[in-house]
């Protein structure tokens, strides 16, 4: 259950995030509720088992609504730790972040998906999660995030 042990304080952080810009827009604009939505993540291509031997092809692909602010960034995370950013507002457009879990190789990014290689660890059986995180121009920012898990197989003998 997403609600119980640690799920519940992000989901309510978000909850709280939600309702306090809503307010916001409210007393900024009035009646005329502005609502702004980040953009759809449509499909999150992370290979569920992976050689740490090779890299492994990790590609978020996402859509916007008509109506919606421009994209902003498209950030992975490694676990909890950003590994790979795109902002396409920016001169480099790509940036990658130095991890002790390994090595990211950027791919092609553009406004409708973005893709990188990742350097597995070299632990057998290990689950990794992976995040792509969405965000929108402001004011408001909307993100959205999507994560999956691979896991590094071990070697299959056959006799």
């Amino acid at each position: 259950m997403a609600f119980l042990g640690k799920g519940l304080f992000p989901a309510v952080s978000e909850l709280i995030n939600y309702f306090s810009v809503l307010l916001y827009d409210i007393l900024t604009y009035g009646s005329r509720i502005v609502i702004a939505s980040a953009h759809n993540i449509t499909l999150l291509e992370v290979p569920q088992y992976g050689d740490p031997r090779k890299e492994a092809r990790l590609v978020c692909h996402y859509e916007s609504a008509r109506g919606d602010p421009p994209l902003h960034s498209v950030k992975w995370y490694r676990e909890n730790n950003e590994i790979f950013r795109f902002t396409p507002g920016q001169v480099p457009s790509t940036r990658t972040f130095n991890t002790t879990s390994g090595s990211v190789t950027p791919g092609a990014c553009n406004m409708q998906s973005c893709a990188v290689r990742v350097a597995l660890p070299p632990r057998y059986n290990t689950r990794v999660a992976y995040t792509c995180e969405v965000s929108a121009e402001g004011p408001r920012f909307a993100v959205v995030k999507q994560t999956k898990n691979l896991t590094v197989a071990g070697e299959c003998l056959v006799p």
